[in-house]
C-alpha cells in the first residue's frame, strides 16, 4: 500500500521531478528498477518532449534511462521520436 502512495506522488509531479537537479534520479531509478507498467506510463507521459528533454541538463538523464531500460515497445517509440 505505502508503495503504492509513493507511486503516485511520483506520478503527480513527474513533469517536476524530471527537471529537478535531484528529481531526475527519482524517476530514472523507477525507470531502470521500476515494475513495466510504471516504466510504460513514464514513457507515455514524456513520448511528446523528446527533444526538449534530450536538450535539457536534468530531463536528459531521464530519456538516456529511458534508452536502456524502458520495455522495448516504449523503446522503440523513443528511439522514432528522435529520428
Amino acid at each position: 500500500m505505502q508503495i503504492r502512495f509513493v507511486q503516485n506522488q511520483i506520478f503527480a509531479h513527474l513533469q517536476e521531478l524530471i527537471l529537478d537537479e535531484y528529481g531526475n534520479y527519482v524517476v530514472s531509478h523507477v525507470i531502470e528498477f521500476g515494475l513495466h507498467q510504471d516504466k510504460e506510463y513514464i514513457v507515455k507521459e514524456i513520448i511528446d518532449q523528446v527533444i526538449s528533454l534530450s536538450l535539457h541538463k536534468f530531463g536528459s538523464n531521464v530519456l538516456e534511462k529511458c534508452l536502456f531500460f524502458a520495455p522495448e515497445k516504449e523503446r522503440v517509440q523513443v528511439l522514432d521520436k528522435i529520428i
